[in-house]
């Protein structure tokens, strides 16, 4: 089942993309952190903004001084709310391996 976000498509056998852009981890953002919140702790919510925001700058072609103090900002909220994933007991195999939801 997929739920109704405007502009949100569904691609029942994949999608081949070749590059992913920082539009499209903007894009991610709008849809999948609404979907799962509610469903997990609000600090993995906040964890997982974190990563995307980070990406979104991240994949930026140019990066001014104030596209790198969001970038530092992002990757600041990620590692404070990163612990979640331990407290919780959700990573992989090894002391560094996550596996996110």
């Amino acid at each position: 089942m997929v739920l109704l976000y405007p502009n949100l498509r569904h691609f029942p056998k994949g999608q081949r993309f070749k590059q992913w852009m920082g539009d499209n981890s903007k894009a991610l953002m709008k849809v999948y952190l609404p979907a799962v919140e509610g469903h997990m702790p609000p600090a993995m919510v906040h964890t997982l903004s974190s990563f995307l925001n980070f990406c979104y700058y991240a994949h930026r072609n140019s990066l001014n001084k104030s596209a790198l103090d969001s970038l530092q900002h992002a990757l600041d909220h990620f590692h404070h709310y990163c612990c979640i994933f331990q407290e919780t007991g959700v990573h992989g195999h090894g002391p560094n391996a996550f596996s996110l939801p």
